[in-house]
């Protein structure tokens, strides 16, 4: 500033100072640069002035005075204390250059991992993996504006099946951030806005960790799903004052919403009084951990359960051994069709493919719909009821008022003759579709998924990556508890074999299984080698029907062929030696072409308990 201005200024300043005194104002907005700025401090007493800021001033100097004297020696020591404190054991990530302070502390740090990946995508899905079967927040760390770009399509996923991750992505130092230098760019947050539920840039080293606390508080409010945090990697590697003067929670906050205690009792009401309730465990089920009230619902009324279809299949709501369950909802399903009362609990209604030929919800039938997003409620179908609220917190209401209500037995034991009934008819018809399999002399996909189910036991998941068959294994897998199936969610082929990792070093203690595609295998291959390099014992099944299926459906549809055709450009994926590709990793494996040797090699890969590959050839006519 000149000394023309500057007298200038000090001359207004004065001025301007006298008449705000003369009317007793009780507080001042400056607007002006650090000259004006400091002239005001001289004037002003903070007994009389509470002083704000607005553009082009410089509070830094304040802004010092409210923290306190705690000094982390860079931003990534700062990070890696935040994420033990979180539970944070495992982070995962593709990294580059930026993240060097981050991963240096981390690795100094007892009880936390590093996991590396070859790629960004499957890093991506083992967060998501991780955080669905333990049911808290995780991270994944990707690299400048080219990591984050790859890893788009998990965090996709991720949003779909409400996953709480934490994206942490670290940039150039801010000073290139408009150079158009090498990885970066000028709008890193636009790439994945409309796929995070809030994102965030970290302006300075001061501020790191309210805007980290802010990320994790937000990917676990409801409804959960991933949140992205960019930080500059010259804020990282500062000096930092920590200890702002607002209160964060600093560990993971359960926050649970429940509806209104009205529309409850009209929920409770109405499936009193109808002929024949249906309930849909949906995904949001398995995801608070109640598959356990909502059997006990299904007794108490006397209603058939279904499970969701493929489409938004991603965590298992009920069990399939139980005398109520009913298989996937669909209108192809008759206990859907004879419903006059559909209680759809944490489910979407629905997560679309194609347009439905006719509505899914029956004529006639009344929709009692609980969710905790409440975009997804009234979406597509009016809710004659509508309970937005935390899936467990709403079932332990409506128990409760049921129970309270009386006897129902009478009214219950006479639903669950319709529903025995419901359940002959579908045992009937696997088993004729299961025997016509075993005739073939190619082995059939219900004929794999049977094989599998005899393994699956309480303590085994199945993490399925495989766009055509996984019709067959939501219909005929067996599935025990909340823990035994994630799916992926958004038809971003790869995520199986990244989330299978994540869901081991999640939950050591369960077997796990990947069933994958062949084509879908080729998007997250570099998982083999993460498994093998960190000794993390998933069994990769591995189902080979030598080319893109979901093409070659799509292929038939749009020709309107029956069948007969077999000229299918883009889907030949035959010739591929995935045993010899998962060798190459330091990883045994075996091929099976024999229905008679599917079991005894997944039983026998899990007693090994280390990374393996079983690749079952499939008739590639099965789709």
């Amino acid at each position: 500033m000149r000394k023309q201005e500057a007298k200038s200024s000090n001359t207004i300043i004065a001025k301007t100072y006298a008449a705000v005194r003369a009317a007793k104002l009780d507080a001042i907005i400056i607007i002006g640069g650090n000259y004006i700025n400091e002239k005001i401090k001289e004037y002003v007493s903070a007994d009389y002035f509470d002083v704000k800021a607005s553009d082009g001033v410089d509070l830094s100097g304040w802004m010092e005075e409210t923290m306190t004297d705690i000094v982390e020696p860079n931003g990534g020591s700062l990070v890696a204390g935040i994420l033990k404190k979180r539970e944070i054991t495992h982070i995962y990530s593709c990294p580059g250059t930026t993240e060097m302070s981050i991963i240096v502390n981390v690795l100094k740090s007892d009880g936390m991992h590093f996991i590396l990946f070859p790629f960004e995508g499957p890093a991506v899905a083992a967060a998501d993996g991780h955080s669905r079967v333990t049911g808290r927040p995780q991270v994944v760390m990707l690299h400048a504006n080219v990591g984050l770009a790859n890893g788009i399509s998990q965090i996709y996923s991720a949003k779909m099946s409400y996953s709480p991750i934490v994206v942490i992505n670290v940039i150039k130092p801010r000073a290139l951030l408009s150079h158009g230098g090498i990885t970066s760019t000028t709008h890193e947050q636009e790439m994945v806005k409309q796929y995070t539920k809030w994102d965030w840039m970290v302006l300075r080293p001061e501020e790191l960790a309210e805007d980290l606390d802010r990320a994790f508080q937000m990917a676990i409010k409801p409804p959960s799903g991933p949140t992205l945090l960019v930080i500059p990697q010259d804020v990282l590697e500062s000096q930092i004052k920590t200890g702002y003067p607002y209160s964060l929670p600093e560990s993971n906050i359960d926050y649970r919403i429940s509806p209104a205690e009205e529309d409850v009792s009209k929920a409770v009401n109405l499936l009193d009084k109808c002929r024949s309730p249906l309930i849909i465990a949906g995904s949001g089920v398995g995801r608070d951990n109640c598959i356990n009230l909502v059997e006990k619902l299904a007794e108490l009324l006397g209603a058939g359960v279904c499970c969701e279809s493929k489409w938004s299949f991603y965590n298992n709501g009920y069990s399939t051994g139980s005398d109520y369950f009913l298989g996937p909802y669909g209108l192809n399903n008759p206990a859907v069709r004879e419903a006059d009362v559909i209680l759809a609990l944490g489910a979407k209604l629905f997560a679309e493919f194609t347009m439905p030929k006719e509505p899914m919800i029956p004529n006639g039938a009344r929709l009692i719909h609980q969710h905790n997003d409440l975009t997804e409620i009234d979406k597509l179908y009016h809710a004659d009821i509508a309970l937005c609220g935390n899936t467990k917190e709403t079932v332990e209401i409506l128990l409760a008022k049921i129970e309270a209500a009386g006897d129902r037995g009478r009214k219950a034991e006479t639903r669950k003759l319709k529903i025995s009934q419901f359940q002959a008819l579908r045992k009937e018809a696997i088993s004729k579709q299961i025997a016509k399999a075993k005739n073939k002399e190619k082995i059939q996909v219900i004929s794999l998924v049977e094989s599998i189910s005899k393994v699956m036991d309480n303590k085994t998941t199945a993490v399925v990556d495989t766009p055509t068959s996984d019709f067959h294994l939501v219909e005929y897998l067996e599935r025990h508890n909340e823990l035994s199936f994630y799916g992926q969610a958004c038809g971003s082929l790869g995520w199986g074999t990244g989330a299978a990792v994540g869901v081991k070093c999640g939950a050591p203690e369960r077997k796990v299984i990947c069933i994958t595609g062949d084509g879908c295998l080729l998007f997250g291959v570099q998982s083999l080698w993460v498994a093998v390099k960190y000794r993390i014992p998933v069994v990769f099944l591995v189902i080979n029907n030598a080319g893109y299926a979901a093409i070659r459906k799509g292929l038939l549809h749009y020709k309107g062929d029956k069948g007969e055709c077999d000229n299918f450009p883009g889907t030949n994926m035959s010739g591929i030696d995935y045993c010899l590709m998962a060798r190459s990793f330091g990883m045994a494996a075996e091929r099976i072409c024999q229905l008679s040797g599917i079991q005894p090699a997944v039983e026998r890969a899990l007693a090994k308990d280390k990374p393996y590959l079983l690749e079952v050839m499939i008739d590639p006519k099965d789709y």
